[in-house]
């Protein structure tokens, strides 16, 4: 269970939403948080295998010259309490959502199949796909 951190909010830095948004596969889960005053924590969770990840990601110190991140990774609940849905990214319908690059991937495959099932329409001229032989029938009347 993670609880937002209510004494000062602050959203996470696009590096910290970038390093979680690589965690995140398709049809997952996830909600990302700050937790502690330099510590932000996401919780990723697959809905096929029903296991919950939980990404912590803290700042060592506050002096600018010497921070430095460390990452830790454990098994989980996913359970949260959010005060404030400004601060949040997730997909479970608080805050704002992060851009996934799984979603580019999955956008260049299906023009991709797109693409080929257009091309394999116009070469076998509707053999392969009965219902534009039967638009074509149609059309010249």
């Amino acid at each position: 269970m993670i609880t937002q951190y209510t004494d000062s909010y602050s959203s996470p830095s696009s590096d910290i939403q970038n390093l979680v948004a690589n965690k995140i596969a398709l049809l997952d889960q996830y909600i990302l948080m700050q937790t502690g005053q330099y510590e932000y924590t996401a919780l990723v969770y697959n809905s096929n295998t029903k296991e919950c990840v939980e990404y912590t990601i803290s700042r060592s110190s506050t002096s600018s010259y010497s921070n430095y991140y460390t990452v830790s990774e454990s098994e989980s609940d996913f359970e949260y309490t959010v005060s404030n849905e400004y601060y949040v990214y997730s997909n479970v319908g608080y805050g704002k959502s992060l851009d996934l690059p799984v979603y580019d991937g999955v956008i260049s495959h299906c023009l991709m199949i797109m693409c080929c099932l257009a091309m394999f329409a116009v070469v076998f001229k509707g053999a392969l796909f009965p219902c534009i032989k039967a638009i074509r029938k149609r059309s010249r009347f």
